[in-house]
């Protein structure tokens, strides 16, 4: 007997909880690319058991078409085992340091600081909270982009303590990240350390919608098209940085070195530097951290 093919578990159980009176789906992912990133997806989790890391998750969108290529909700390998029925994608955790990027530009925007301008990292106490790097060291002034390039904690929560937490958790939550909700005081000054939860699946969208940001469409952090014969029926979010901003932030984050890769990949004549659709923003300062943007510019 011929097995049916199941490398989308994962994305037609998310298509029936979205559409439960929906019993045939036509899905903006391609077959081909589908099965290319649950292949990539086995191979690195098999690399990272090493650091007893047994889930992962991928997803893949179209930046210019707005669609979802690809969904990969956990690995298939040892799932009783490894509990891999549990859609990764889905399921809330910390977001670690995603949200600096968004804080970058929030200030730059406000004009609270420029790219170039100095900020401390530097032993902080902020009432009985006291952030340290991922390191535990301190470099004393640092550019604004270098913090984003080195992802530091310190700078980041004296600038959020700096421009306002209750300002920027509005603006974050005019985004409408899931989980998310749960008011400003709940979170305090960790909000930008990852002290509170959403899905990959809205960080994806969230990155994503930087990308369309700088390719100036509009709505870029609305929510991905997945298929092909009905549309989203969701709030437009009018949020969006200006062309100055995330011209600025697009440009440090294009900088940033890839991870397990030589950090002077730029020699190499194979090689690129991020730009046009070989872009790729990886976060590097906090560890756990995966690449959300990859080929989205």
């Amino acid at each position: 007997m011929k097995q049916i093919p199941d490398t989308a578990p994962f994305l037609l159980d998310f298509f029936i909880k979205k559409h439960p009176d929906q019993f045939v789906f036509k899905s903006t992912c391609q077959a081909g690319l589908q099965n290319e990133i649950v292949d990539i997806a086995e191979k690195e989790i098999q690399f990272l058991q090493h650091d007893d890391i047994k889930n992962i998750a991928a997803i893949v969108m179209d930046v210019e078409k707005n669609e979802l290529l690809s969904y990969v909700g956990n690995t298939r390998i040892n799932q009783h085992k490894n509990r891999n029925f549990v859609d990764v994608a889905q399921a809330p955790r910390s977001y670690g340091s995603l949200l600096k990027p968004f804080l970058y530009g929030y200030a730059i925007d406000r004009g609270f600081i420029l790219p170039g301008e100095l900020l401390y990292d530097i032993p902080t106490a902020i009432g009985d909270f006291t952030p340290k790097n991922f390191d535990e060291k301190f470099r004393g002034a640092v550019r604004a982009d270098e913090t984003i390039l080195q992802s530091l904690n310190v700078p980041a929560v004296r600038l959020l303590n700096q421009i306002g937490l209750s300002g920027f958790y509005e603006f974050i939550s005019r985004l409408h990240p899931a989980y998310l909700d749960k008011g400003v005081d709940h979170y305090g000054l960790s909000l930008i350390l990852g002290g509170g939860e959403t899905t990959l699946w809205e960080m994806s969208r969230l990155y994503k919608g930087l990308a369309q940001n700088y390719l100036g469409q509009s709505y870029p952090y609305r929510p991905v098209q997945y298929m092909v014969d009905r549309k989203e029926e969701t709030e437009k979010v009018s949020v969006e940085f200006s062309a100055s901003a995330i011209t600025s932030l697009v440009s440090v984050m294009a900088d940033i070195h890839r991870p397990r890769e030589d950090r002077f990949w730029f020699k190499f004549e194979n090689e690129k530097k991020l730009h046009g659709r070989q872009e790729q923003v990886t976060d590097t300062g906090t560890p756990g951290l995966s690449a959300l943007m990859e080929n989205m510019l």
